[in-house]
């Protein structure tokens, strides 16, 4: 398919019909989308979803996939409508790799949106770039390159005037002696540094030489999958949290004037999480959401770093609503939404065993506690054929107060089928926009 084609087969509002246990596609991503990842929330609550499409080579490989998709921004208004929001033009691209690669994206307080182009899957020649997409009372007008020269740019957020980068690999592991921890960190670029003439330039890290001035912390992490940190954001405490997605942990970090870490300690890891991708801070609930992309899991994480897991489930081909390698999560109004993309991990820490084709939004929220109608959408894409049944994996949980009844609490697993302040209810049952759907 050709760029001018991509109007016609992503259709606005194209919905799908309800297929599998206990779920109910809200949205289809069509044939355009093999690979969505960054969720950025628009001031009128419209979702801007990244999509790199970096599963087209093995895609066509496998035959699931005629030719290859470009990379593009795509938006899903609040009545979950799909459209394209911003296609890339060949000057966007970069000069050297020819590609573009969007993932975590995020509005600044300019009215722009910024996004992480990942360029590391072309070349870890420290050809990583944030990109502004220019916006003219609500359209996507134009990009220009505000900062370079990372390996692997990938999470965002903004606290006040300055922009927290993510970049997952400081030092190619290829170019250092095995057995060495992998080296990640963070990077602080003010607004007035990316609303200059020329774009930031990042001078690369080096273990033994002078940082570039940037640079917030250095995490050492296991190396197991090859990505240190991932997911980026702040508490309503001016608190930096940074996931280590290949170690399953969150770092808090406590900063200083100047934007430099101050104090780094381990905020929360493990307890059910087998990765840390993107994540969100909701400071009404006081809690953390974050994907488990190996886990095949959301949770949230209270203020005191435990974790409840408010859904997971074993391989899957998210055909059905269930996760299948969630990537990231943002909160719209009263909704969280999640997208998730295949790529087999390291095993036997990941649940997916294959990549897929199918790219669906979709309810999953597994327990109908919740009275204030919270709305959960995952945007998935399904990876082959799964190897569990239909209903592996899932299990019910309490999704507010706790459970007297039980003695368990916000999150845990609810085996019985009766929450006190539940009605009773038959196992896998989603609450979705108010009402109580079960499974069939």
């Amino acid at each position: 398919m050709c760029r001018h084609g991509l109007a016609h087969h992503l259709r606005p509002g194209r919905r799908a019909s309800r297929t599998g246990p206990g779920s109910q596609l809200l949205v289809d991503l069509g044939p355009t989308i093999n690979t969505p990842d960054g969720l950025g929330v628009a001031p009128d609550g419209t979702l801007i979803l990244s999509v790199p499409n970096f599963n087209n080579e093995h895609l066509m490989q496998r035959g699931l996939l005629a030719q290859a998709q470009p990379p593009f921004m795509a938006a899903i208004d609040m009545r979950n409508a799909l459209r394209p929001w911003y296609q890339f033009q060949p000057r966007d691209l970069h000069p050297d790799t020819g590609r573009v690669g969007p993932m975590d994206n995020t509005f600044g307080p300019d009215g722009n949106l910024y996004v992480a182009d990942m360029q590391v899957f072309a070349s870890r020649d420290h050809k990583s770039r944030i990109l502004r997409i220019n916006v003219r009372d609500g359209v996507a007008t134009s990009v220009d390159v505000v900062a370079e020269g990372m390996i692997a740019a990938n999470g965002l957020a903004w606290h006040g005037d300055t922009l927290f980068v993510t970049d997952s690999i400081l030092i190619d592991p290829a170019s250092e002696g095995k057995g060495k921890p992998l080296a990640s960190g963070v990077y602080a670029l003010a607004l007035r540094e990316l609303q200059g003439p020329a774009p930031v330039r990042i001078a690369p890290y080096t273990r033994q030489g002078k940082p570039d001035p940037h640079l917030v912390s250095v995490f050492a992490s296991s190396g197991r999958m090859g990505f240190g940190a991932d997911g980026i954001v702040f508490d309503d405490t001016g608190h930096l949290f940074v996931s280590i997605i290949e170690d399953a942990s969150i770092l808090k970090v406590t900063l200083d004037a100047n934007n430099k870490a101050r104090k780094v300690t381990r905020f929360a890891q493990g307890q059910r999480m087998r990765s840390v991708d993107g994540m969100v801070f909701d400071p009404k609930r006081q809690r953390f959401y974050v994907a488990d992309f190996l886990g095949n899991a959301v949770h949230t994480i209270d203020t005191q770093g435990r974790v409840n897991t408010l859904q997971q489930n074993d391989d899957a081909t998210g055909a059905d609503g269930r996760l299948d390698q969630p990537a990231e999560v943002a909160i719209r109004a009263m909704s969280w939404s999640w997208s998730t993309w295949t790529w087999p991990g390291p095993r036997p820490a990941c649940r997916s065993t294959s990549r897929s084709t199918p790219t669906t939004i979709s309810p999953s929220l597994p327990c109908p506690r919740n009275r204030r109608r919270v709305r959960l959408l995952t945007a998935t894409v399904a990876a082959g054929r799964s190897r569990a049944p239909p209903s592996a994996g899932l299990r019910t949980h309490c999704c507010e107060s706790t459970c007297r009844r039980h003695g368990h609490g916000t999150g845990q697993a609810c085996t019985p089928r009766e929450c006190l302040g539940c009605r009773p209810h038959p196992p896998f049952t989603l609450h979705t926009q108010g009402r109580y759907v079960a499974n069939r």
